[in-house]
């Protein structure tokens, strides 16, 4: 007899269908499964009611895992807290606030000016240089220039002479 052997039953699939679908398409090859920490052998009688019950019982499980969690990051997020992974540039974590990091927000800003002065070039047609950090797709969002930076840009390339 052929066997496939996981750790765990959880590890098998990701829902009770997944895990009877591909179970019973391994059957159909004369092939088992045994879970390990679950002491399941499908060869049983036994092991193939026990893997529908733990299948279905892992299933709910995972999803109030995940009800939770979101609701977690909800209520950090109501709470003006960060939800999470590290700090990104020009930002440090301060007691699970984000701060900004004066060393590094200086970056930060000329990296917005290139990019609003970028901006305010191509609506009066000038040009400007291919970037290299392209949006993956059309619909892309990007930080768009307020009224005020445009005008200020705008008054700069007019006193240089570029417009």
């Amino acid at each position: 007899m052929k066997y496939v052997l996981v750790f765990k039953l959880s590890r098998f699939g990701r829902n009770a269908a997944d895990v009877l679908n591909s179970l019973q398409f391994m059957q159909d090859y004369g092939v088992n499964l045994i879970c390990i920490e679950d002491g399941i052998d499908s060869s049983r009688e036994s092991g193939k009611l026990m893997i529908s019950v733990l299948s279905a019982v892992a299933e709910i499980e995972h999803e109030n895992i995940l009800v939770q969690t979101m609701e977690g990051r909800r209520q950090k997020a109501r709470e003006g807290k960060w939800n999470g992974g590290f700090a990104p540039y020009g930002y440090k974590l301060v007691d699970g606030e984000l701060q900004i990091a004066e060393d590094e927000a200086e970056a930060i800003r000329i990296i917005f000016d290139t990019l609003f002065i970028s901006q305010v070039k191509r609506v009066c047609g000038l040009e400007v240089e291919e970037s290299y950090n392209k949006p993956k797709s059309e619909d892309a969002k990007q930080p768009q220039c307020t009224p005020e930076k445009e005008e200020a840009i705008m008054q700069a390339l007019r006193h240089y002479g570029m417009v």
